[in-house]
């Protein structure tokens, strides 16, 4: 299965399993009732954090579009937490430290995972990489010991 189809999944199933919660707090206010509207968008932005984060780190792409899926996974994360003022956190002195967390969280996540050795690094990288000319001087030479050959298998043909 491809990796963006089943990163599409993962967000439909988490969307769908926050609206199967939704609709069972309405449907069955005595079991579910403590469940607000608050809980389940904090729900969806955390997990939508996790797979943004994850999809940053687990992905094989380039620096900059990884980080940025870190970054927005990290910006989910903090919408999470703004949207749960007033239900968990009730103190207005937390929010801001609890959010400097997050995004020094996200910070270190992204210079320990998705730093590292570039998977995208060019061909010119390699020990074994030769040029265009050296390439080019190569092909000439086996066509020229080819040609040889050829001629050298001529000319016994023509005596034998």
């Amino acid at each position: 299965m491809n990796k963006n189809i089943l990163f599409k999944v993962l967000i439909g199933v988490l969307f769908l399993a926050v609206s199967i919660l939704w609709l069972l707090s309405a449907v069955l206010p005595e079991t579910f009732g403590d469940l607000s509207l608050a809980w389940l968008i904090a729900i969806f932005a955390f997990g939508m954090g996790v797979l943004f984060i994850g999809k940053g780190i687990l992905t094989k792409n380039i620096i900059s579009i990884r980080k940025f899926y870190v970054f927005l996974g990290v910006l989910f994360v903090v919408a999470g937490v703004c949207a749960l003022i007033g239900t968990v956190i009730k103190s207005v002195a937390i929010i801001l430290p609890v959010i400097a967390l997050v995004l020094s969280a996200g910070l270190l996540i992204s210079t320990l995972f998705v730093q590292g050795k570039k998977w995208d690094a060019g061909d010119n990288q390699n020990p074994e990489y030769k040029t265009y000319r050296e390439r080019k001087a190569e092909q000439e030479k086996l066509e020229a010991e080819k040609k040889a050959a050829e001629t050298a298998n001529d000319e016994t043909d023509i005596k034998g």
